[in-house]
């Protein structure tokens, strides 16, 4: 079921100004530098972006999504001007249609076991410590996620590469 998106009733003009403020990614105020340059009460403000999140959030993503797109079109008219002269323009637009694309891979052959255990510990640490910033959750004083994480449990040592915990290396 899809969620019906609340429009304010009435629009203010620091309505609309915080919405372009939010989708110019060239602007770094925060919302109270906003509040303070438009004189406009911090609880006003927090109330009408609390109960209008949704509105908002679509709003700034679809401007977003424009000037994204306007960009995009310059980009691409400059670097179609600068293929005649330069072949860094010429790969660089290859790249943003798709057609060229680099390739990368990662050794592992010269690894032993170890640096793989330490490699995988640690990419899995990494996407512990981003799950529980998503999930807005703190960390323990010993840098170990709540009981209530949600997240699979590890045995010390031990490496959870199929979901089971089965303790690597003995």
């Amino acid at each position: 079921m899809k969620e019906e998106i609340k429009e304010p009733s009435v629009q203010r003009m620091w309505h609309e100004l915080y919405i372009e403020i939010q989708s110019d990614p060239t602007d770094t105020r925060n919302d109270r530098e906003f509040c303070e340059e438009l004189v406009l009460e911090y609880s006003t403000f927090r109330n009408w972006k609390t109960k209008y999140r949704s509105f908002i959030f679509r709003e700034v993503e679809a401007r977003r999504k424009n000037f994204r797109n306007e960009m995009r079109a310059k980009i691409y008219k400059s670097l179609v001007k600068k293929m005649d002269t330069d072949t860094n323009a010429i790969k660089l637009l290859a790249q943003l249609l798709g057609d060229l694309v680099e390739k990368s891979e990662i050794k592992t052959e010269s690894m032993n076991d170890a640096d793989k255990i330490r490699r995988i510990k640690s990419l899995r640490e990494e996407n512990h410590k981003k799950l529980r910033s998503w999930s807005g959750e703190a960390q323990l004083e010993d840098g170990s996620a709540p009981e209530s994480s949600g997240l699979p449990a590890q045995e010390p040592g031990g490496v959870d590469t199929e979901g089971s915990n089965k303790r690597v290396g003995g």
